[in-house]
This record gives C-alpha cells, structure tokens and sequence, in this order.
C-alpha cells in the first residue's frame, strides 16, 4: 500500500510536479509551530537544475486533520480519524525561484515529506506541485493548514516573518479570501487606541470555498 498521504493528491497534479531536492542534511524539529528556512534545487542536469538556478522557501510541519478512508480487498474499509496532535509530515513551500543572469520569479509550489521517527532525518527529494496552476479542490488538505501556521509562527520568527513578506502575492492569489480577512485583521489594528494592551488581532485560519472531499485509499493488503 502506498502511504496515504501520496495518494491524496498526486494523481490529480501531475502535469505541475517537478522534482525539488534540498542538500543539507537536518533533523525535524522537536516543535510544531515552527518553520525551517530552506534552499531547494532540481536535479543538476536539468535547464534550470542545481548550479543554475535555485528555489527558496519554508520547511513546516503539518498534522492529518481530515478523515482518511482505507479501501480494503472485498469492498471493505477503515475510515482513520483525525490525529491532530500527531504530526504526520513536513510540507515544504516554495515561492520565489532564482536564475543566474535572470530576474527573481515569484512561484508558489508545495510538496511533502513523511515524519518517519520523531527525530528522523528527512528524504532529500520531493515532488512539488504548482499551486498558482491548480484549482482549490486539489490542493492538498494540508495547505491551507501550514500557510495558517506559518503566518502564526511569523509574529516572532523573522524567518517566517521574511517568508510572509516576500510571499503576499503568490498567496493571495492561491487563497482569494485571505485578502479580505488579513484587511479585515488590519483595519481592526488600525482601530485600537495606542493605550489598548490586548493580545494583536491575528488573520483567521486560512479557509477553501468549498471543503476538501476526504480522499480514498487503496490498500493492496
């Protein structure tokens, strides 16, 4: 059986993937809320492989916290309940790409890696997907999830902070409505007198239009 979270939304992205690969060798942090600042490449003999061009971006954990479905042989199956406190995988988003002699590109591509040991070394190669090219209904149900935490991690994390700077456009563009709910957040600021003490306003939890289905998966057991 293939590992579930490869199956959720690989068929359905295919035409997008390439294949980005990150050189140095790390442990997963310890904490979930936490972001990993990363330089990722493709493979060296590509156009655009390592030595020519590179792609920047975040490293951030992510939680299964969507029902998963298991198809059995005989039409039976096992519907898996959500671990959210459980971190499943690490997501790697990348959304600016670097070409000598060629002027930054702003992208937007996601791809995954498995947790395997709390304090395993993760795989260096990775499919990754071009967000700004897929409809919502195929993202994959982490996305929105590790944006969320990203942002969040961004009020103290100068990494994250950068990451979110340089990132408005691709994510805007690949989530419609946070441009009303980070305005929304902002004028709220604006509105607070200088002596008001409170926590700051945060922008929502990023939110698709419609829900992702939950997804099925065949196992060959």
């Amino acid at each position: 059986m293939l590992p579930f979270l490869d199956l959720i939304y690989l068929g359905a992205m295919m035409s997008a993937n390439i294949m980005l690969q990150h050189p140095q060798e790390f442990t997963f942090p310890p904490q979930r809320e936490a972001i990993t600042a990363v330089k990722l490449h493709r493979e060296w003999w590509r156009d655009e492989g390592k030595g020519k061009c590179y792609f920047t971006g975040v490293m951030v954990p992510f939680v299964r916290d969507w029902p998963q479905t298991v198809k059995h042989g005989g039409g039976n199956e096992t519907v898996l309940p959500p671990e959210p406190d459980k971190t499943a995988g690490h997501a790697f988003l990348s959304t600016q790409k670097f070409c000598q002699g060629k002027p930054m590109e702003k992208i937007f591509r996601a791809g995954f890696i498995y947790r395997v040991k709390p304090e395993g070394q993760s795989a260096k190669q990775f499919p990754a997907y071009d967000m700004l090219a897929e409809k919502p209904e195929n993202y994959p149900n982490w996305l929105a999830q590790v944006v969320s935490r990203v942002e969040r991690v961004a009020l103290t994390d100068p990494a994250a902070k950068e990451f979110m700077d340089v990132s408005v456009e691709q994510l805007e563009k690949a989530f419609p409505n946070r441009i009303k709910t980070r305005e929304a957040a902002e004028a709220g600021a604006a509105s607070r007198p200088a002596s008001d003490s409170s926590p700051p306003v945060l922008v929502p939890p990023l939110t698709l239009a419609e829900p992702p289905q939950v997804k099925e998966v065949e196992s060959h057991h």
